[in-house]
């Protein structure tokens, strides 16, 4: 029985949500399901991680615009001919490129978009094309009811949604796991020290600049504070720069 064949077209590979859980996919497919990655930007430090594992990664540079039409038909050659049946979309430029492929194709592909709440950063001409493609689409999942909400409200029909909350591995946070002066050793912080900590991509939607400044302001009033950052993404050496100019690096 030949495998079926995926596609997830996803905006980049740094170390956020949506990538995270691709790399957890990868990990857990079952062999009779083949996974392709299609990746539409140059964001790609989780790539040697997807290497390691049996997915194709392939790398199709496009720039915001959508009508680049040499790299929409290397994706849609890719498709034919890796036989994909169906098409993951991440971000609104790779569910246009998933509906073009679709509406092209001369075979059954079915093409799924996943949502997640990200309409404060689209124009009102982005959400109309948004409107558009989600109605042309096959299936919407949603990490979240709220995410789901919006998606009703652009009239897609309730039959084509559904929600697939994101998983977490529990046995991470069990208590007896937990080392707390372990970890204060580790980053040199003082058992007087309150820690504020946050998880989340450097990206421009996180806003750090806003919480840099605002510990800033913080640490003027309680000097014990401390701010710990975890994550990666293209921002981060900008945000690096960033706490030297505030002289809030520590050694």
């Amino acid at each position: 029985m030949n495998p079926i064949n995926i596609l997830f077209l996803i905006y980049d590979l740094e170390r956020g949500g949506p990538e995270l859980r691709l790399l957890d996919f990868a990990r857990h497919f079952p062999p009779d399901i083949k996974m392709h990655i299609c990746v539409t930007s140059s964001n790609l430090s989780l790539l040697p991680e997807f290497l390691q594992l049996n997915a194709n990664v392939q790398v199709v540079l496009v720039s915001k615009g959508y009508l680049e039409l040499n790299k929409a038909f290397k994706i849609y050659r890719y498709v034919k001919a890796n036989h994909i049946s169906i098409i993951n979309s991440f971000g609104l430029k790779e569910l246009f490129l998933s509906v073009a492929i679709k509406a092209f194709s001369g075979w059954n592909l079915k093409t799924v978009h996943h949502s997640v709440d990200l309409l404060h950063q689209y124009g009102t001409i982005q959400k109309n094309l948004l409107r558009f493609l989600l109605k042309s689409t096959n299936a919407v999942l949603c990490n979240s009811e709220q995410s789901m909400k919006l998606v009703k409200g652009f009239s897609v029909p309730e039959d084509k949604i559904a929600v697939i909350k994101n998983g977490i591995d529990t046995s991470k946070f069990e208590k007896s796991s937990y080392n707390d002066q372990g970890l204060r050793t580790k980053y040199g912080f003082k058992n007087s020290d309150v820690i504020l900590g946050t998880i989340a991509n450097f990206r421009n939607v996180k806003n750090y600049p806003f919480l840099i400044n605002a510990f800033r302001i913080l640490l003027k009033r309680h000097a014990n504070l401390r701010l710990l950052c975890v994550g990666g993404g293209y921002l981060l050496d900008e945000m690096k720069e960033v706490i030297r100019s505030h002289e809030l690096e520590r050694d």
